[in-house]
């Protein structure tokens, strides 16, 4: 499931959100793709996934940034994974003056 945020506006900000649920036993890809324009505008990102897995779910979660080189762009990735579940997770940052990722994992017990 592809998803794309695009920042088109002079001087602007972007707060992306991104709520992933795959139910138990399922199975999901999501690719999001957040990028600028402008390579010398100023802009400020701050962006979240959240992603809750089912028991023995599958969730593949692919992140492109691409921001222009005055950028400064920060996000989190929360997770909440169930017995069983898998969580694969690429992050690919391009440009910016300034990006930071956070990746937090909570892993439910039996």
């Amino acid at each position: 499931m592809p998803i794309r945020h695009l920042v088109r506006a002079s001087r602007s900000s972007c707060f992306p959100y991104l709520l992933i649920v795959a139910e138990d036993g399922s199975s999901v890809t999501v690719d999001q793709v957040t990028q600028s324009r402008d390579a010398n505008e100023h802009r400020l990102v701050s962006g979240a996934v959240e992603i809750i897995a089912g028991r023995d779910a599958r969730v593949r979660f692919v992140e492109t940034q691409d921001w222009g080189s005055e950028a400064y762009a920060f996000s989190t990735i929360r997770a909440k994974l169930a017995p069983g579940s898998e969580l694969s997770a690429s992050i690919i940052g391009l440009g910016a003056r300034l990006s930071r990722t956070k990746l937090e994992v909570s892993l439910q017990g039996e």
